[in-house]
């Protein structure tokens, strides 16, 4: 299976709502590599050095696919000559607590995961 890439993360300050971190990365453009701006000081940096950077998106990819794999079994590995685009938002909450018992939803092309702490959506279009 071959997988293309893109992620964007936004990191605030909860105390300083202005200061933002952009970090992003691709497959096509920045292979490997993740980049980070920040905002209030207008310079940027390499999140990681290639080794972790390469293991943090793996690791991401890995997620994305088992858990689409847990709502649909078998479909990732049957596809035939069938493209699918998965596209995946989250945010975090690191001061809440999470919840007991997680709100979970599965629709045709939609998984979402809530647990007060984490909020997960995940869509795929098949084509």
């Amino acid at each position: 299976m071959q997988c293309e890439y893109y992620f964007r993360a936004y990191l605030y300050d909860k105390d300083k709502k202005d200061d933002v971190i952009v970090c992003h990365s691709d497959s096509q453009n920045l292979p490997y590599t993740t980049i980070c701006i920040d905002y209030s000081s207008r310079s940027s940096f390499e999140l990681f050095y290639s080794l972790q950077s390469i293991s943090f998106i793996e690791g991401i990819e890995k997620l994305i696919l088992n858990t689409y794999n847990i709502a649909y079994p078998g479909v990732l590995t049957n596809m035939g000559k069938q493209y699918i685009q998965i596209k995946v938002r989250t945010f975090m909450y690191l001061n809440k607590p999470k919840k007991e018992n997680p709100k979970i939803y599965i629709n045709s092309g939609l998984f979402s995961y809530d647990n007060d702490r984490s909020h997960i959506t995940m869509f795929w279009d098949l084509y």
